[in-house]
């Protein structure tokens, strides 16, 4: 745990070189992407928009020019798994996104348990971005804790 939070540490001293560090989020799905924005100076993670596609190059794509518009520090993605620990099915699609989305932008990308974020964001409204906002916000509050 000790070593958990050392990394966190460093991570958070990266990101606060350049005081106002933008993090992107992802809730990737084959036909529907969440999108999330947020900073380290609020702490905050937004909603941002639902990227749909038909195929998962285009999700691809338009996930690729969200990160090169908004030019984060840290990419977030959602990693899936099931609530005892399983793999999800989704899980080797979410890495291969990471993976993918980190080299074709050169940013990098943390992975994310995303469990809970699809029961916490049903009901509110645009379901897929506040999951994405909620696997940002995870990011951001470790963060913040870390340097405490």
């Amino acid at each position: 745990m000790k070593f958990y939070w050392a990394c966190l540490k460093r991570e958070y001293r990266l990101l606060q070189e350049k005081i106002n560090s933008t993090l992107i989020g992802f809730d990737y799905g084959l036909k529907k992407i969440g999108v999330s924005i947020g900073n380290t100076i609020s702490g905050v993670a937004s909603p941002l928009k639902i990227l749909y596609s038909k195929s998962k190059i285009e999700g691809f794509k338009a996930a690729k020019e969200e990160v090169f518009f908004w030019d984060p520090e840290l990419i977030v993605v959602g990693f899936p798994s099931h609530f005892d620990g399983r793999a999800h099915p989704m899980a080797n699609n979410c890495k291969r996104f990471a993976r993918s989305i980190s080299f074709e932008t050169g940013k990098k990308v943390r992975l994310v348990d995303e469990s809970y974020t699809s029961i916490l964001s049903k009901g509110m409204g645009q379901d897929d971005a506040r999951a994405a906002a909620i696997i940002l916000q995870v990011v951001l509050d470790e963060l913040f804790y870390a340097n405490k």
